[in-house]
């Protein structure tokens, strides 16, 4: 993926964008997840300038090449209830948990920015490539 140009064993492309490519598709919505502290891991990107962060979610906005680029801390969260906003219970859970919170097992899948490796732990890619949609 040509998006970013940002590497770190630990920063994964999350969710459609990943679905997207592994079908051949341009995909508007760019998701990027950090294993840790993704409001840390921003302030130690060289030439990137933080413009929002949101402490409660872990979330940050940088700008960088003069693209506004979100990035999410793996973390886990609570619906307290339906159409509410989530409470998260944890920062820097492992992306494993931070993946079960996705909605479909398609949208489940990440790619590592540094060797592009394919994070598949709940079978998205078989659902993929067979059409299938399932929740994770």
């Amino acid at each position: 993926m040509d998006i970013i140009n940002i590497q770190d064993k630990n920063l994964f492309f999350i969710g459609g964008v990943v679905r997207d490519e592994l079908l051949g598709k341009k995909s508007f919505d760019i998701d990027l997840t950090y294993q840790g502290d993704a409001i840390e891991f921003a302030k130690t990107i060289d030439g990137a300038e933080i413009v929002q962060i949101n402490e409660p979610f872990g979330t940050v906005r940088i700008k960088l090449n003069n693209k506004e680029i979100d990035i999410a801390s793996t973390r886990t969260e609570t619906y307290p209830k339906a159409g509410h906003l989530p409470v998260v219970k944890e920062i820097g859970c492992s992306l494993k948990e931070d993946l079960k919170r996705r909605d479909f097992t398609i949208n489940a899948l990440a790619k590592n920015t540094l060797n592009n490796e394919i994070i598949d732990y709940f079978n998205g890619l078989y659902d993929l490539k067979n059409k299938v949609i399932k929740c994770v």
